[in-house]
Parts: C-alpha cells; structure tokens; sequence
C-alpha cells in the first residue's frame, strides 16, 4: 500500500478513538500511563502541569486521568477549575495518587469521580475506564 495512504489510514483511525487528557509530571508514570490507556483503545495527550492540562482542556476529551501532586498546582484545584468550566458536558475525572486511599474522601470532594494508586495497574485502571468512559476498546 502506498504510503501516503497508509498514513491517511492511520490518522482517520486516530480520529475515531476516544480522547483521554493524562496529566502527569513524572515522565516513567506518563508512559507507563499513557501505555495502559492506549491498550484500552483510547487517544491521549498529556500535559505535564496543571496550567498545562487546563490549557488544554475541552470537549473534545472524554474524560481525565489527573495525577493529584502536579508541580505547579494540586490536582484538586485542576478539578475544581474544570468542574466550574464545564457547561454541558460532565467529564469524568479519573485520580491517580501514591498517597493511597487516605486522600479519597478529599479527591471526590473536589470534583474527581474515583481515584486509584500509583503505580497504575492495568486491570483496575481498566475497570475503572469502563465504569466511567466511553469504550476505547472495552
């Protein structure tokens, strides 16, 4: 097949996947991350900050995997500002933490639908994915 083609292909195939905003500092745990969610059949783009990441955001995302600990800004204000920008759209926000489950009850409060663990497992990253999002591949 032509290259030209091929490549036509691909990105027509891109397209059609659900997008995922991953909002990470750490580079391991952005590829780690953005491995798991691609596994699932999602697109994603990552931003490294919580600016970065409220940049970035809009409707086109079917959903955020936000680290709570980002460099600038807590997670919980990244969620906050998204929660109060969103007009007609919830989108589901997906928390990913080393703390564990004691920060839970303070994550939810601030407008995320569920938190897990770092590292990310795979399988429980993916039940949540498919409790929340749109299919990528589930």
């Amino acid at each position: 097949m032509d290259t030209a083609i091929q490549e036509v292909k691909n990105y027509s195939d891109l397209e059609l996947k659900p997008k995922i905003l991953l909002v990470e500092d750490d580079i391991i745990c952005q590829f780690v991350q953005k491995r798991i969610l691609e596994s699932y059949g999602y697109q994603v783009d990552i931003a490294g900050t919580g600016a970065q990441a409220l940049l970035m955001f809009g409707d086109h995302y079917v959903g955020v995997v936000l680290d709570v600990d980002l460099p600038d800004m807590k997670g919980f204000q990244v969620s906050k500002t998204i929660r109060e920008r969103e007009t007609h759209k919830h989108t589901p926000i997906i928390g990913v933490t080393s703390h564990g489950d004691e920060i839970r009850a303070e994550c939810l409060a601030a407008g995320y639908d569920e938190v897990t663990s770092k590292p990310a497992n795979t399988v429980k990253l993916g039940n949540i994915l498919q409790q929340f999002l749109p299919n990528g591949r589930l």
